[in-house]
């Protein structure tokens, strides 16, 4: 018996009281597979003066038996519906059946009454009086129908198939008459032409069309577990397959036709047992399934998992324990222990093979008079097709529900398995009512940042924040009161949406405090629009004050400070800067702004940051800075102003300083002095340029 989960229910009112599990199993999570909901309203004053011993469900209303012989009509909220309830027995009520409409129900007791009983109609009402003890009943399906017959079935020692004939009299028909070993039918139930009944020895089924018994399912539990203390639970699966609860043993039976029945010398259907269990250490006390809705599924598919109601075995030191409870110092573990023994408890259960099961979940269910209850005072019914269950105890009444999706979700981020529940909410978005994806999203931010798992929170805002402004803001709040705001910083959105420029700010702001690269870096990529450049430059000034920086984080700093002042259009700042850094964007910033007016006396200065760009930049402005003025101002580097003139006869101008130029060849590169002679012979004072070679000693080239 592999035990998957051991789980606790869900209940808004307090029922579950623990999940089954051992201090072995604490560290492992288990999911509830039902929430428990304790039905009130009307059942309060119900069971404080009478206790129930029977119920029947339908989709459109409850029936609730009592040992006082009446029948509660309720709703499934546990009001008593006006005028639809009954008060005809006079001794406890057995059984009571409703037909397939809802608009029939019957019920029986020891008194001998069978009652009938309309709830939209009273044309099939009756009460007959069998003079003896009924134990069971079922009612036909059709039988609110004109044509149906109003059939239903009664069982004592016999079962008896009651028809309405033609003149309105009772038309009986015996099916079945036990031997005194058989003892009285306490169940009855009706699918289609199939009759289940159970008596001492057994289940036998009745077939209405072929006219005969089908099988008979004999008892395999120990003689001494009496009917009348643990009796048998039917459930009908499909139209070709039940289920029989019965004291310590399930047996799922399926009808199958009968392809030989001449030469078998057996009926035209038979039935086959399809997987028989016993609980050691368990009772039934109801069963019902958790309906399959998949598609696929053939009808007799409909079905997977077995909903059990279950109470223990008492042990045979219980009462023992019971007592040391009371007169010893028993520690709290060994009273919750005697408590929980006599309380009843929700089974999942999935047969494997013939003969064993695995049980999914498992509740602990309390309910009033736990203590003093056994099994025949229990009830499970349910409709499972609406995915909805009824616990009925002597005085207690609980609904059950499977968990639902939104159920699932609160129960992973109750756990703090928020990944797993972002995950199925983004795969059951339709299944959700309490719940969305972008809610379970926030959670899981917040779970991780109170976590200090900022990397991984950062990582999952751009799926979980979406283009909602309001949202993205409000996590720019909680990184920045973590001082994280540089971990958010490589996914804030800076177009669709567009935060607040205080967003944008506070991040700018945390950089320049702990990371001036990182300050630099993001002044580059993101648009000034984003932020208000003035007040960002009065706290790059302080920054910059403070004078406890390294050499290259000063100069780091102050190249941001040229790129802000460069967005605020102070460009003779930003200049300045760049200049005094010996940067080469000021190369650029002259160039995109036209600035080479404010720079046109600085040339020796740009010509020692990069003599080639400077140059360049002279020669495309030099209708605003003539050749000659070049020279003058490099007149004490006369290695700038051999560069400056190499270029200027690459574009065959400055032939003015061609004698100039033999003199600055000879000094600094004197190498090219005779490829210049031989290509500029024309241009230059040939006498000059030998003077100027004997002084240098270069009469040789």
């Amino acid at each position: 018996m592999p035990i998957r989960e051991m789980v606790a229910g869900q209940l808004e009112e307090p029922a579950v009281i623990d999940d089954g599990a051992s201090e072995a199993d604490s560290d492992e999570l288990c999911e509830p597979k039902f929430k428990y909901k304790r039905i009130l309203n009307d059942t309060i004053k119900v069971f404080e003066h009478d206790a129930a011993s029977c119920l029947a469900v339908h989709e459109k209303f409850l029936a609730v038996g009592t040992q006082c012989g009446r029948v509660y009509i309720m709703d499934h909220l546990g009001n008593v519906l006006p005028m639809k309830s009954l008060n005809q027995h006079t001794a406890a009520v057995n059984q009571i059946s409703i037909d397939g409409s809802g608009d029939y129900l019957i019920s029986c007791s020891n008194d001998g009454k069978v009652i009938i009983f309309g709830l939209a109609s009273a044309e099939y009402n009756q009460v007959l009086s069998m003079n003896r003890p009924i134990r069971s009943v079922a009612i036909a399906n059709d039988f609110s129908k004109s044509n149906s017959g109003q059939q239903f079935a009664t069982g004592d020692r016999t079962l008896t198939l009651h028809e309405r004939t033609f003149f309105n009299s009772d038309k009986q028909t015996v099916l079945f008459t036990g031997k005194d070993k058989d003892g009285f039918i306490t169940t009855i139930s009706w699918r289609g032409p199939l009759v289940a009944f159970t008596n001492d020895t057994g289940t036998r089924v009745y077939d209405r069309t072929l006219r005969v018994l089908i099988t008979h399912v004999v008892r395999k539990h120990d003689l001494s577990l009496r009917i009348e203390l643990f009796p048998p639970r039917h459930c009908w699966l499909n139209d070709n397959s039940f289920v029989i609860a019965w004291a310590n043993t399930v047996t799922v039976c399926g009808v199958r036709p009968n392809n030989n029945p001449a030469s078998t010398n057996l009926p035209g259907k038979l039935v086959e047992i399809r997987h028989m269990f016993d609980l050691p250490d368990h009772y039934v006390a109801g069963v019902s399934y958790a309906y399959s809705d998949d598609v696929t599924a053939s009808a007799e598919d409909n079905w997977k998992e077995l909903v059990l109601f279950c109470v223990c075995k008492p042990a045979e030191d219980q009462a023992e324990k019971a007592v040391n409870s009371v007169n010893t110092d028993a520690s709290p573990e060994e009273e919750e222990e005697v408590e929980k023994a006599w309380l009843p408890r929700v089974w999942l259960v999935e047969p494997i093979g013939f003969n064993d099961y695995e049980i999914i979940s498992e509740d602990i269910i309390e309910m009033r008079d736990s203590d003093r209850l056994l099994a025949h005072h229990y009830h499970l019914l349910g409709i499972p097709i609406d995915s909805l269950y009824f616990l009925l105890g002597s005085r207690d009444m609980i609904e059950v529900r499977p968990c639902s999706a939104d159920d699932h979700v609160d129960w992973l981020l109750k756990n703090d398995l928020h990944e797993k529940a972002l995950a199925f909410a983004k795969l059951h978005v339709d299944e959700l009512d309490a719940f969305s994806p972008h809610d379970v999203g926030r959670k899981l931010l917040d779970a991780l940042i109170d976590d200090e798992h900022y990397e991984e929170a950062a990582r999952m805002c751009p799926e979980v924040c979406g283009k909602r402004k309001d949202v993205w803001e409000t996590y720019v709040t909680r990184f920045d009161e973590r001082k994280k705001l540089r971990v958010l910083a490589p996914v804030l959105p800076v177009k669709v949406p567009q935060l607040e420029p205080e967003c944008y700010e506070m991040v700018l702001k945390e950089f320049l405090a702990a990371d001036i690269d990182g300050f630099r870096r993001l002044v580059r990529e993101w648009s000034p629009d984003l932020y208000r450049v003035g007040g960002l430059i009065t706290h790059a000034l302080e920054r910059l004050y403070r004078k406890n920086l390294d050499r290259d984080t000063h100069n780091s700093l102050l190249c941001t400070l040229g790129q802000l002042y460069t967005y605020e259009r102070s460009y003779e700042r930003a200049l300045a800067i760049y200049m005094n850094l010996g940067d080469r964007a000021v190369f650029q910033l002259i160039e995109r702004y036209r600035l080479f007016p404010m720079v046109k006396d600085r040339i020796r200065d740009l010509m020692d940051i990069d003599t080639d760009l400077a140059v360049r930049l002279l020669l495309e402005n030099e209708e605003s800075l003539p050749a000659g003025t070049v020279m003058r101002q490099l007149s004490k580097q006369p290695r700038l102003q051999l560069a400056y003139l190499d270029r200027l006869f690459s574009r065959n101008e400055g032939i003015e300083f061609a004698d100039q130029a033999v003199t600055l060849y000879a000094e600094n590169d004197p190498k090219r002095l005779l490829p210049y002679l031989r290509r500029y012979a024309e241009h230059y004072n040939i006498d000059k340029a030998l003077e100027t070679c004997k002084k240098k000693g270069l009469m040789e080239e």
